[in-house]
């Protein structure tokens, strides 16, 4: 699927689509014109191609996840506080888009889960944009994220360098391929 998507934006065949790893295993396009990143969770998948280095997640969000323990080793303590005393259903989402936004950013700078989640936090720039703004070492301060939304017991966040990329969202696609 992956060799796919890339071929045809770079108007290659599949097979011909070259890949590198970066220093913390992330895969790249070995030209660099354009960039991509993969998320999958119990039978959905997430693909994201940009001319920029780019994060996507994707999680599913259902009732029986123990968010409670879940917050303290995945969010800064600030953004824990500030969600702590929601009802649950407002916390729930609170929650899952904290999430998926900080592992998109953490996707997206090539580092996975190297640098710790609770290590970071958000500052808000619009209802769907987010600046981070702060990480222990001072770095990537100029990453976005966009909350994508809910899709069934799905949701998903993107994250870029800027804040001005245009986002088409594809869903329920069905994928032909003919030989």
């Amino acid at each position: 699927m992956k060799r796919l998507l890339l071929g045809d934006y770079l108007d290659i065949a599949p097979d011909k689509v070259s890949f590198a790893l970066g220093p913390w295993g992330k895969s790249t396009v070995d030209t660099h014109t354009i960039f991509f990143n993969v998320s999958h969770t119990r039978m959905q998948l997430a693909i994201a191609i940009a001319n920029c280095p780019i994060g996507i997640d994707i999680e599913m969000s259902h009732s029986k996840l123990k968010i409670d323990a879940l917050m303290r080793s995945i969010l800064h303590a600030d953004e824990v506080e500030s969600i702590a005393g929601l009802p649950i259903d407002a916390m729930r989402y609170k929650f899952m888009r904290l999430w998926t936004e900080r592992e998109a950013f953490l996707k997206g700078i090539g580092r996975g889960l190297s640098l710790p989640l609770t290590d970071f936090r958000f500052k808000s720039v619009s209802a769907c944009v987010k600046g981070v703004y702060k990480t222990k070492d001072n770095s990537k301060v100029g990453w976005f994220t966009h909350y994508l939304g809910q899709f069934g017991e799905h949701c998903a966040s993107l994250a870029c360098e800027t804040d001005l990329c245009n986002i088409q969202l594809h869903t329920d696609i069905d994928l032909v391929i003919s030989s």
